[in-house]
């Protein structure tokens, strides 16, 4: 389905990437604005050179859309509410912002205000969110007036069916159009699933397409129902349509469930793991900036905790020992020493056993 959507919504897409980069460059301003030009909460000091914080958007450009494509906000997402927009808009904003602080540790040169920082994740929610909405409101009004819609006929009434078009109608962005169910049962005929109608059967199926002037034909049919598949094909011929498969996995498959091809031959991925290529590389230095600031934040709280440890007892102050992780290797861990010392020397170890 992520294919499909990316394809049919490229100029959507395209929008809402400089619809963004308007939006982060616009809280970046108003951030700057608001520090160094009006007297709120903190008081007014002298403007920085506007040139750095100027060529500073160009880095948090990329750390924004770096992070965008991590927690999956470079593909189209559903229209849905304000509330769960607004959610994940906080997620990538708030983690770009971390990091972006983070940074600014280990640069030197220039000291960049700390209190502008929460400006700025302030206004990329607001405008983030704004913009968002704007172009969903925009895209709507023009599918509503019939702009660039592709008409939709799903073969197979049954439960496949009606997930297919499920999915179709989280995606109006996309401008897929449906106009209705095409089933084998005549009893089906005339009723309503949803808010579609179940238009005739399927050796009715080049009527309704001319008819409705179809341009996507979604083929659904349940396992039990595949030896009707050839029968669809070959009525399908002499028509100027895309044909579009549905395999009868829905049972099978998850979130992180994909179809891939192998020198021609589609291949289902029912689990796979996310972290490949830049993914990889990018979760890593998440992990390292991340951890690198948490230890900044924390290091006067182990100073005094390692204060408290020697006074307490003797004996090492970290405590060692063998831990198994998700991937079953094994890795040693340390942390600050909470019992007495040789306390496992009866029983040994055992987490990792």
């Amino acid at each position: 389905m992520t294919g499909m959507i990316r394809k049919h919504s490229q100029i959507y897409s395209t929008t809402i990437l400089f619809s963004n980069s308007f939006a982060v460059a616009l809280a970046w301003l108003c951030a700057y604005f608001i520090r160094f030009k009006v007297e709120i909460f903190v008081e007014v000091g002298s403007a920085p050179i506007n040139n750095m914080y100027l060529y500073a958007l160009l880095p948090i450009w990329v750390v924004f859309f770096a992070n965008s494509r991590i927690l999956g906000h470079s593909k189209p997402i559903s229209m849905s509410t304000p509330t769960s927009e607004l959610v994940a808009i906080l997620k990538l904003t708030s983690f770009s912002v971390l990091l972006l602080t983070a940074a600014t540790f280990f640069y030197r040169e220039l000291s960049f205000s700390r209190i502008m920082a929460v400006y700025f994740w302030f206004f990329s929610n607001v405008f983030l969110f704004l913009s968002h909405r704007l172009v969903r409101f925009l895209v709507k009004k023009m599918r509503d007036r019939g702009m660039s819609l592709h008409k939709v006929l799903v073969v197979g009434a049954g439960e496949l069916g009606q997930k297919v078009v499920q999915k179709l109608d989280l995606y109006p962005e996309i401008g897929f159009s449906v106009v209705g169910y095409l089933s084998h049962n005549p009893d089906k005929v005339g009723t309503t699933l949803g808010e579609y109608k179940v238009l005739g059967l399927y050796e009715d199926l080049s009527q309704f397409i001319k008819e409705y002037n179809v341009s996507q034909l979604f083929v659904a049919l349940p396992s039990s129902a595949h030896e009707r598949l050839q029968d669809i094909l070959i009525s399908l011929e002499e028509e100027t349509v895309d044909i579009k498969l549905v395999p009868d996995l829905l049972r099978y498959m998850d979130l992180q469930s994909g179809i891939e091809e192998l020198d021609g031959m589609p291949v289902i991925n029912l689990t796979e793991s996310p972290l490949y290529g830049w993914n990889t590389v990018f979760k890593r230095v998440s992990d390292i900036v991340l951890s690198s600031l948490a230890i900044l934040i924390t290091f006067p709280i182990m100073v005094l905790i390692t204060i408290v440890i020697k006074l307490e007892s003797r004996g090492p102050l970290l405590y060692k020992q063998e831990r198994m992780g998700l991937d079953r290797n094994v890795f040693w861990m340390y942390k600050f020493r909470s019992m007495e010392p040789e306390a496992e020397k009866q029983s040994g170890p055992v987490w990792a056993k």
